[in-house]
């Protein structure tokens, strides 16, 4: 594919690891609320800001991309492996 640019890989939908309705964010410092920990099917972890009024299950697929979201505000940060 010599010529070609690299495109950014984003997710469409995540798979709930953790769901906690009020805690501290991994990732940003002084952050709480409902947070998601997710897997995508890259492989690419991700915590996630959930809309208050929501809540998610275990395994649960969640659509995140552009344009289907449901039930989030905003990915806050992509995890590392250690911080999981």
């Amino acid at each position: 594919m010599a010529g070609k640019s690299k495109r950014n890989r984003y997710e469409e939908f995540v798979f709930a690891l953790g769901f906690t309705p009020d805690t501290k964010s991994l990732t940003i410092k002084e952050w709480r609320g409902a947070i998601i920990q997710s897997i995508g099917g890259n492989l690419t972890l991700l915590e996630i800001l959930a809309a208050n009024d929501f809540g998610f299950d275990h395994g649960e697929r969640i659509p995140i991309g552009k344009a289907n979201k449901r039930g989030f505000i905003s990915i806050l940060e992509k995890l590392e492996h250690s911080e999981f």
